[in-house]
């Protein structure tokens, strides 16, 4: 069998082709090992200036409540927004609302001499360490607790926010309750 395997990839390449990409199927540089799939063209996508386009018509939408009557500022203000960007998806819109956070993942003892060395400051001066802290302590003695802390924005022991998205960041998303985004 490994005669035949040898054989069959010694020279030969495999192309597959998909309606925009294309692979090919080579044997490895060393000889040895299973053949690797390499993607020789792909389509970039222009991920900064998509969240920038979207941030763009997320605060253009934000400030049609700054034309409201007063009685009616009391109402939750939900933003719904159909992007057609396939491209998009749930950890860019979530790092684009809420921001970027720092999640640990590392060995445990590596883990260990962090936590020891920069978690307690962190948590101890999360007003100077963590971007909006006054805010994110007032949703979250608003009742925003839970999906606060889902998105990191309250640390936990493995995550904390680093820079605020659009919701803490930009003062017209204030008057928004909600984004329901369709993709």
């Amino acid at each position: 069998m490994n005669l035949l395997k040898k054989r069959i990839f010694q020279n030969c390449l495999f192309k597959i082709e998909t309606n925009n990409i294309y692979f090919e199927i080579n044997r490895t540089d060393s000889g040895k090992g299973y053949p690797g799939i390499v993607n020789t063209e792909v389509i970039k996508v222009p991920e900064e200036t998509l969240k920038d386009n979207l941030k763009y018509w997320l605060i253009e939408k934000a400030k049609k409540r700054d034309d409201w009557e007063k009685e009616y500022l009391n109402y939750p203000y939900i933003i719904a927004f159909d992007c057609e960007e396939w491209s998009i998806d749930d950890i860019t819109i979530n790092g684009l609302l809420y921001g970027q956070r720092v999640e640990i993942a590392s060995p445990i003892e590596k883990y260990k001499e962090w936590k020891e060395k920069e978690w307690k400051s962190i948590i101890n001066d999360k007003e100077n360490k963590i971007p909006k802290w006054k805010e994110i302590e007032k949703a979250r003695k608003d009742g925003w607790e839970k999906l606060l802390t889902k998105e990191g924005l309250v640390p936990t022991d493995y995550t904390y926010l680093i820079r605020e998205g659009i919701f803490i960041s930009e003062p017209k998303m204030k008057n928004v309750s909600g984004v329901i985004l369709g993709i």
